[in-house]
């Protein structure tokens, strides 16, 4: 029997309905499965076998508390998954300009030098954007990230952004109408393995997907292309994920990689009724 925490964080102390799913197969098949606060000073870390960051959806707002937290963990050897490594890796999106450097595709993206003046009018008119994307390089939930487009008061905008700006890295990605005209894939994969795919789709007038914001989700299969270049994505990590889950869109030019989540993605097990065996499965196989 091994002994297992789902890690979450101190507003949402319990594990996930959707993440329970896979507990009690895991607890079913005689193992001890614990939710555990990633910055609970008194959580003994090392008692447990397998440590399973899951929904620590506050990591953003403390980044250093949490690099901490993971410099501990592997420092005392703990198994962690996804590896400490890869999550570190993980927290910046600036891994997408990697990823891009190595042939996979994302929109077109401005990278902001750290503390640089950016006219943002000036930087539409250059592009040739109609709307674009403001995203902090540390976030989650769409957490600070705003549109702007032509037509917009970007006096007021270009104000907002000089404010985030100084006081952390964003980067300024072409809008990709695919979200709001066709909808996002999610492609959930679990041990290098594909599981099953789900489309968002924002809400009208919105472009955020995430269900807080109106979003809706559902069950889809995605075209064998596409999970074979979610796939092609992966493999170029150092080491194969527990879990990953590869967000992106079918543009004509093929798939389109909007984030890979490796950190504390929602796994949506509720959507697919072999997901939450597949995630379980691939624990077991790591303990």
């Amino acid at each position: 029997m091994a002994k297992i925490a789902f890690v979450t964080f101190a507003k949402k102390t319990n594990i996930t309905p959707d993440d329970q799913l896979a507990a009690d197969i895991l607890i079913n098949s005689g193992h001890q499965v614990s939710a555990a606060v990633w910055d609970d000073a008194a959580i003994d870390w090392s008692a447990f076998d397998s440590v399973v960051i899951r929904s620590c959806w506050d990591y953003h707002l403390k980044p250093e508390a949490f690099r901490s937290w993971l410099s501990a963990l592997h420092a005392a050897g703990v198994s962690v998954w996804n590896p400490v490594e890869t999550i570190r890796w993980n927290m910046d999106k600036g891994y997408l300009r990697l990823l891009q450097e190595q042939g996979v595709a994302i929109p077109d993206t401005y990278w902001p030098a750290p503390g640089e003046a950016v006219d943002l009018a000036a930087l539409l008119k250059e592009k040739n954007w109609e709307k674009a994307v403001i995203k902090p390089l540390i976030s989650a939930s769409a957490y600070q990230t705003f549109t702007i487009a032509q037509n917009d008061e970007l006096p007021a905008l270009q104000q907002r952004w000089s404010a985030l700006s100084a006081e952390g890295e964003y980067m300024i990605q072409r809008f990709a109408r695919e979200v709001t005209d066709n909808g996002e894939w999610s492609l959930l994969f679990f041990g290098g393995k594909f599981s099953h795919g789900v489309l968002k789709r924002p809400k009208a007038g919105e472009f955020r997907s995430q269900s807080e914001y109106g979003g809706t989700i559902a069950s889809r299969q995605p075209a064998t292309a596409l999970v074979e270049r979610a796939a092609e994505i992966l493999a170029l990590l150092p080491a194969v994920p527990l879990y990953a889950r590869v967000d992106g869109i079918d543009s004509p030019s093929g798939f389109t990689l909007m984030e890979l989540e490796l950190i504390e993605p929602f796994l949506f097990l509720d959507e697919d009724p072999r997901a939450a065996q597949n995630f379980a499965d691939a624990i077991s196989r790591r303990l």
